[in-house]
């Protein structure tokens, strides 16, 4: 796998050591999807973790840890994805709950799996319960590579908009670091502390401590949010669609509140559960300490559109790239990537009035 000039990983074929089996190709999710059984959800819930800390920890309802907690509890593992001290963002094996941590929150960029689709096979073949999450792809490569089901894999799939470059989102920390003469620990686009779920940044510095900011003054975020840094093939993608490759799907529920009239207060987060496979059924009726209301595969795609399609690819897509990772990021974050002052200000006035509210504890 090598990064083109744009910063995506591209599979690339030593010429030498081929033997033209097809193997690759066989194997390449993006060639060949591999289709799930079911055409459509067995079950589309809307759920949250009961724990108040583990679900302010969380994106959205917290299902995810629910889900680790259960496979640890076990005896299994669990694979998700987390940036190291240079913030490459990277699948790693978690063998405690407390390894889980790293995991949590959203990261908007595909991560690089490494070895681990190697190591998951390893240890399926041991009798190892395995919990590996991912985007709807990678957990499509997961399940090309191994060739055959197994029935100690559990795999989630994300609700996914698209991913840009990693290595954008590392020019924007590079400047952020340069501007403040500080390093920057951790990076939320997803915080709940101010307003409780939504999009709020929260940025933990070495020194300077702890602030906040809107998550679309942040120039990677919002080029992610206008569609015009995502990998080309996120315009294209085969697996914006019902037909699920994990054995659950993990979303925001957005509107729930209108759609799931049980539903009182959403601030702390609401996830959105599609339950693919009789697996994903049977591990989620294990589940302790979970809320949960039913829904349907119809309010799911009222609220979440790229379970139905892919993104739009803008005009502004074209030749981005060029300028991203030479000369000033403060001018062409301005120029290519952020929105203008008018929606700044739209969000000022909308924060301010969360403010007034105490929104987190009113919604």
């Amino acid at each position: 796998m090598k990064l083109d000039q744009e910063g995506f990983l591209y599979p690339v074929v030593n010429e030498q050591n081929c033997t033209e089996c097809g193997l690759c190709i066989r194997a390449c999710p993006m060639i060949d999807v591999l289709p799930q059984d079911q055409e459509k959800p067995l079950r589309v819930l809307a759920a949250w973790i009961e724990d108040p800390t583990k679900r302010a920890q969380a994106t959205s309802g917290g299902i995810f840890l629910a889900i680790a907690t259960e496979v640890i509890q076990r005896g299994g593992v669990v694979f998700g994805v987390a940036y190291d001290a240079k913030w490459n963002l990277y699948h790693s094996m978690a063998e405690n709950l407390e390894e889980c941590q790293k995991f949590t929150g959203s990261k908007y960029a595909q991560s690089d799996p490494r070895n681990t689709f190697s190591e998951v096979r390893k240890l399926l073949k041991s009798g190892t319960l395995v919990y590996y999450t991912g985007t709807p792809c990678q957990i499509g490569g997961l399940r090309r590579f191994l060739r055959k089901d197994y029935q100690k894999l559990i795999t989630s799939d994300n609700i996914c908009h698209g991913t840009p470059s990693n290595n954008l989102f590392k020019r924007e920390i590079s400047w952020r670091e340069k501007q403040k003469g500080d390093k920057i620990k951790s990076f939320s686009y997803r915080n709940k502390d101010r307003f409780g779920w939504g999009y709020d940044a929260k940025i933990e510095w070495l020194k300077s401590g702890t602030e906040y900011d809107d998550a679309w003054e942040s120039p990677y975020f919002s080029g992610f949010w206008k569609n015009n840094t995502l990998r080309p093939s996120c315009y294209r993608c085969n697996f914006a669609s019902i037909k699920r490759q994990g054995d659950i799907t993990l979303g925001d529920f957005w509107g729930v509140k209108k759609q799931v009239k049980e539903i009182k207060k959403t601030g702390k987060g609401v996830s959105l559960l599609l339950i693919n496979s009789q697996k994903g059924v049977d591990l989620f009726a294990a589940l302790k300490n979970v809320a949960f209301f039913e829904s349907d595969i119809s309010v799911a795609l009222k609220t979440q559109a790229h379970l139905s399609r892919p993104v739009n690819h803008p005009e502004s897509r074209e030749g981005i790239y060029d300028q991203a990772y030479e000369g000033d990021f403060a001018s062409f974050a301005k120029t290519k990537l952020l929105f203008g002052r008018k929606a700044k200000m739209q969000r000022q006035v909308r924060n301010w009035g969360k403010r007034a509210l105490l929104w987190k504890h009113w919604k």
